[in-house]
């Protein structure tokens, strides 16, 4: 007989894990889902599996802090999922409304998280970067996002 392989699901929207299962489950996997950081890292401690699909933005620990903790105990493969593409989008569709103004970190998480996730304010950081390096591979030289020290950060329009 083959040994079935497992796979670890963990997001926290269950629409997606559902569907994620559904179809590991057709193709011959063993799949489980949790919605929680914290309580994946206790199971893939005391439950290995075979591979883990990994969402990006979870409530309590995010999966950048799953990954991290996985990887002090094991070697699992690890695959992320994210949907940070429209968090982008919403924190540009924000700064671009009001040139000039200053954003602090608290609004811009609100903005990009409008369901009220508990996330490090560091997210808008890697969100920022991600940002400058899009428009600057569109438009060169355009430093049009600003840090603003100990504020947040405001979009300067080109001139």
């Amino acid at each position: 007989m083959t040994e079935r392989r497992t796979v670890l699901v963990v997001e926290d929207d269950p629409k997606i894990a559902q569907l994620l299962l559904d179809y590991l489950r057709h193709e011959g996997y063993e799949a489980h889902a949790i919605a929680d950081g914290q309580l994946a890292l206790a199971h893939i401690e005391a439950t290995p599996p075979a591979l883990i699909l990994l969402d990006l933005m979870l409530p309590g620990l995010d999966g950048i802090g799953v990954c991290r903790s996985v990887r002090q105990f094991s070697d699992v493969p690890i695959l992320m999922l994210t949907a940070r593409i429209d968090e982008g989008f919403r924190m540009l569709r924000l700064l671009l409304s009001r040139p000039g103004r200053v954003f602090a970190r608290a609004q811009l998480l609100d903005s990009v998280h409008a369901d009220l996730r508990d996330v490090s304010d560091r997210a808008i950081d890697s969100h920022v970067k991600n940002l400058r390096r899009k428009i600057e591979a569109v438009e060169p030289g355009c430093n049009c996002i600003a840090s603003v020290y100990g504020a947040g950060y405001r979009f300067d329009a080109p001139a």
